[in-house]
């Protein structure tokens, strides 16, 4: 919007529609999530070395150990992976599930660490939190997800007090039981931060501009929805469009690779309505 004129070759992976309210904006999140996590668990029961872990399938074990953890109990996990004594809680293993969902690649990971989990040890589900945060396995630590909390929370106008989250709860727990309460207090730190948002809103372009949006169908974090009103607000872009699980699209389809190298050498947009698996 401020610098038409310096905007080169622009891609943008995984979009966020700037338009959206807070409490929209998280719901369709946890949606997102949700629905993947039903994915997952059909991928899951397909295949004999996931389904043999899961006599009840993988969101009512999933449900149970939630349940478990949220009564207080905790699970062991090696010393290897973090300080003696520590233990994997309930926030925790929600985190490493929904790390696991981001990427295909790591479902069948993803299905021992649940059922690792109910069967007592929190050090698979630990593992993947850590991933999340940006932690590796030998302790050093990213700032991604610092990072990302603290543009997110100047990005638009989020709930302010505890009991507006508290509000909000319900209506995530309708549209994503597992996640969406968490989706909501995870909101918290947005309400108290202490810079105040910018503008926001929709985003209005002085001129077309040739900018590449890339949206996978099902992605949990970032809804394909979001993509398809970026686009629209985005004069002049196009939309390229990966079917499937998992968040963004680059290094998860070659055809979708092939398309963005391409127009990042020679400027050259898809053709309108290019899908790729």
């Amino acid at each position: 919007e401020l610098f038409p004129g310096t905007v080169g070759r622009f891609v943008l992976d995984g979009a966020i529609d700037p338009a959206l309210p807070a409490a929209t904006f998280l719901a369709e999140q946890a949606a997102g999530f949700e629905e993947d996590l039903r994915d997952f668990e059909r991928w899951c029961s397909s295949r004999a070395s996931c389904a043999g872990s899961f006599t009840t399938g993988v969101v009512a074990s999933v449900d149970r150990l939630l349940s478990r953890l949220d009564s207080g109990v905790t699970l062991p996990v090696a010393a290897s992976l973090a300080p003696p004594g520590s233990r994997l809680d309930d926030g925790l293993a929600l985190t490493g599930i929904l790390a696991g969902l981001y990427s295909t690649s790591s479902w069948l990971f993803l299905g021992q660490a649940i059922a690792a989990a109910a069967a007592g040890s929190g050090s698979e589900l630990l593992d993947l939190a850590d991933s999340y945060a940006g932690i590796s396995p030998g302790g050093s630590a990213s700032n991604a997800l610092a990072a990302n909390v603290a543009i997110n929370c100047v990005d638009r106008r989020w709930p302010s007090s505890v009991p507006a989250i508290e509000r909000l709860v319900p209506r995530l727990a309708r549209v994503a039981p597992v996640f969406g309460p968490s989706e909501a207090w995870g909101s918290l730190a947005c309400g108290f931060w202490p810079v105040p948002p910018g503008r926001g809103g929709a985003v209005h372009l002085s001129r077309p501009l040739p900018i590449l949006v890339v949206g996978s169908t099902r992605d949990p974090a970032t809804p394909y929805a979001w993509a398809r009103a970026l686009v629209s607000q985005l004069t002049g872009s196009r939309l390229l469009t990966r079917v499937g699980d998992g968040h963004t699209a680059y290094f998860a389809s070659a055809c979708i690779a092939t398309w963005v190298n391409r127009y990042l050498v020679t400027g050259e947009l898809p053709p309108a309505g290019t899908v790729c698996r």
